[in-house]
């Protein structure tokens, strides 16, 4: 299982990044962070059986950098990529996503493969082709065209893009 937290001292929109990233991603939950420490928190993820944790930092008021970690033992290990966003475009208060689990990873370019396999490795969800319509709803990976990563969430069977997306500045491996 997943947990999904904040840093510490969270801004209204690295909170709701959160909430929407533990609609979409599988076997996730979110978890408010409130005063705890990193050891209050990797207790409570041994308490519930949760054995990697996705942290949202902020920095200026904004989602800044999305952390992938795993609980090995007593510690928290580093799961590269860390991914330092650029910024997130929200769905609008009024027309909600839908509350829809991504069931695969889809890229439209091959750069991209590297951060597909591990997002794959981290979410526990299968990375295939983007004409594969065994799934209906994907976490796609591409570029703009500037070059830059850009995330969204997909459905695969219609094309169309849910409203979450995600503008990454850079990886750090």
């Amino acid at each position: 299982m997943i947990t999904i937290t904040t840093g510490r001292n969270p801004t209204q929109n690295t909170r709701r990044l959160c909430k929407e990233l533990s609609w979409v991603i599988p076997d996730s939950r979110r978890l408010v962070r409130g005063k705890r420490s990193l050891t209050q928190i990797m207790d409570e993820m041994k308490a519930s059986g949760s054995d990697r944790l996705m942290l949202i930092q902020r920095r200026f008021g904004n989602p800044h950098r999305i952390e992938l970690n795993i609980l090995e033992n007593k510690n928290l290990r580093r799961f590269p990529p860390s991914i330092i966003l650029r910024g997130v475009k929200f769905p609008p208060a009024k027309g909600r996503s839908l509350k829809t689990k991504v069931e695969c990873i889809t890229t439209d370019s091959n750069d991209l493969l590297a951060l597909g396999e591990s997002l794959s490795k981290f979410l526990k969800i299968p990375l295939v082709k983007l004409n594969e319509t065994k799934f209906e709803y994907s976490l796609h990976l591409s570029k703009d065209r500037l070059g830059r990563v850009v995330i969204t969430i997909s459905n695969l069977i219609t094309g169309e893009e849910k409203n979450l997306v995600i503008y990454v500045e850079r990886l750090e491996w």
